[in-house]
């Protein structure tokens, strides 16, 4: 699934955009514990529910080089069960520093 998003990252630079801009419903879906009840890799612990996102992340910056890279982050799911501004701040460093 991630090979999507980095033709769609290809595409817009061959364009001439500056940029992309990665988000999107399915990504938060394997984000957020309130959707992702998966019981393999990309599912349970945060690391598990962030290994989607960041394969994307990855491909599509092999699509990009150096050009500008935005990650739309939904923060928090206003539910306890779900994500909480603590995980997001863990993966917002992850991202930076990628």
């Amino acid at each position: 699934m991630s090979e999507g998003f980095a033709k769609a990252a290809e595409r817009a630079m061959r364009a001439g955009f500056d940029g992309v801009e990665v988000h999107g419903f399915l990504i938060n879906q394997f984000f957020s514990p309130l959707t992702n009840q998966r019981h393999d890799r990309y599912g349970g612990s945060l690391e598990n529910r962030m290994r989607f996102l960041m394969k994307v992340v990855e491909k599509v910056k092999e699509k990009m080089g150096t050009r500008l890279l935005l990650y739309r982050l939904g923060a928090i799911d206003l539910d306890n069960t779900g994500v909480q501004i603590e995980e997001s701040k863990k993966l917002a460093v992850i991202l930076r520093e990628w």
